[in-house]
């Protein structure tokens, strides 16, 4: 090996400063050699620290970089440091330095640039949020997510992308009621396409298109959990008719997140109304059972699995009897389970998942 002789040369003088040393106590009088009980480990958690925030640094300052491939590289380190690690002085320290180069990145690239940055600027609130009011770090990049979702010009990853930051992100803000309403319209008007066309049938998707609706109608979902409720109560009755028409879709994503969606809508619903079944409950249980059965082989095996865990749990919360969900309620109480349970696994959810099929980067930050 080449560089043979300089390991040999650093390990010789390692271990002659350490003999040298060796001969004295140290401060804490425990004898040569002998380091303090957990001296080590702090030394090492500081240590470790300390890289990671010069790699941080490093990719920061990769934001500024002419090339695209760069500033790529750089969102990508930036991800992977804030999925990995909860560093919430290290980045409010600098969150306007990275909104700003986030804003350029939304800008100016294209595709995948555009698509990372979106998943930064998730991570970023969710960091922030924890402890700061994010909605002047949000309320730039808010329009920009915007315009690139609605951008049909746009890379379909980066407008699913953009998606689901614009979910995340406002409603980790929070923010006017308007703005909200306005961002759950917009979404709309993007998974709306895959609502039954005039003449009753399905369309035909391909699959990055029906990623983006499914990315839509998630991000829609989580915010209804905080939309105002006399909105809420209209957007349930006008949808849910058209929510049921998803599950005829040819992607098993899209189908579970509007399983979801509706199970989450008739939990909504019924807590305004225990006895709200909406306007065909038994067409849509019968569905649900299909669906929670289904067998067809023409479907991968995988995909056969995940669906009929998923909906079988929804088919539980939507078909139950007045009777049966009273005696739930009752039951969860003496349990001290809450009330919600569909709110709660859309929250969680997409703050395990973050950006749609990325490897749940929110999850390890929050974690």
């Amino acid at each position: 090996m080449a560089n043979g002789s300089g390991d040999s040369d650093a390990a010789s003088e390692a271990g002659s400063l350490f003999s040298l040393q060796s001969d004295f106590p140290n401060e804490d009088g425990l004898g040569p050699g002998v380091a303090p009980p957990g001296d080590a480990g702090e030394i090492d958690d500081i240590s470790a620290q300390e890289e990671f925030e010069n790699k941080m640094r490093e990719q920061i300052d990769g934001l500024a970089e002419k090339s695209a491939k760069a500033r790529q590289a750089a969102l990508t380190g930036i991800r992977s440091g804030l999925s990995k690690k909860i560093a919430v002085d290290f980045v409010g320290d600098r969150k306007m330095t990275i909104a700003d180069a986030l804003e350029r990145c939304l800008k100016k690239g294209k595709g995948e640039e555009q698509t990372q940055a979106a998943a930064v600027a998730c991570l970023l609130c969710v960091q922030l949020g924890i402890v700061d009011d994010i909605e002047s770090l949000y309320a730039p990049l808010r329009s920009i997510f915007l315009t690139i979702m609605k951008d049909q010009t746009a890379a379909l990853k980066a407008r699913s992308s953009c998606a689901d930051a614009l979910g995340l992100c406002c409603f980790i803000a929070g923010g006017e009621n308007e703005n909200l309403v306005s961002i759950m319209d917009g979404l709309l008007n993007v998974f709306k396409a895959s609502f039954f066309k005039g003449d009753g049938s399905r369309p035909n998707l391909p699959p990055d298109v029906t990623l983006l609706h499914a990315s839509a109608l998630s991000a829609w979902a989580l915010l209804l959990t905080i939309a105002p409720p006399s909105w809420t109560s209209t957007e349930i009755n006008n949808l849910l008719p058209r929510l049921q028409e998803l599950l005829e879709s040819s992607d098993v994503e899209l189908r579970i997140v509007a399983g979801e969606v509706i199970a989450l809508s008739y939990e909504l619903a019924r807590m305004d109304n225990e006895d709200f079944d909406g306007s065909d409950i038994d067409g849509l249980c019968e569905k649900l059972r299909q669906l929670a059965t289904d067998s067809n082989k023409y479907r991968a095996k995988k995909e056969r699995r995940q669906q009929r865990s998923s909906f079988r749990d929804i088919l539980r919360a939507v078909g139950v009897s007045p009777d049966r969900r009273r005696r739930d309620e009752r039951r969860e109480m003496v349990l001290g389970v809450e009330e919600g349970a569909w709110q709660r696994l859309r929250h969680r959810g997409e703050t395990r998942d973050g950006p749609r099929g990325r490897g749940g980067d929110v999850a390890a930050a929050a974690a």
